[in-house]
C-alpha cells in the first residue's frame, strides 16, 4: 500500500445538486501514478473514508467529498 499525504482547498460549484471535492494536481496524479477509479482509503482531518478518484480531465482527478463527513468534521465552505 503506498502512503501519499497532500493539501487540497475543497472545492463546491455554483449549482444545485454540484459536489463538494478535493482535486488533485496533474503533477501529483503523474508522480503518484494516480488514475481514474482507483479505489482509495484516507483521512481528512483524522476523519477516515472510502472512496473512487474520479476523472477531472487532462490527468486531474478528483475526490468527492460527502456531505456527512464534511458535518461531522464542521467542514465549512466559503
Amino acid at each position: 500500500m503506498t502512503e501519499l499525504t497532500f493539501k487540497s482547498k475543497l472545492v463546491r460549484p455554483q449549482g444545485v445538486g454540484t459536489w463538494t471535492f478535493a482535486p488533485i494536481t496533474k503533477e501529483l496524479a503523474n508522480r503518484a501514478r494516480l488514475r481514474a477509479r482507483m479505489r482509495l482509503k484516507g483521512m481528512i482531518e483524522g476523519e477516515p473514508f472510502n472512496s473512487s478518484l474520479m476523472p477531472a480531465g487532462d490527468g486531474r482527478v478528483f475526490i468527492v467529498v460527502k456531505k456527512e463527513l464534511r458535518e461531522h468534521r464542521k467542514i465549512i465552505l466559503h
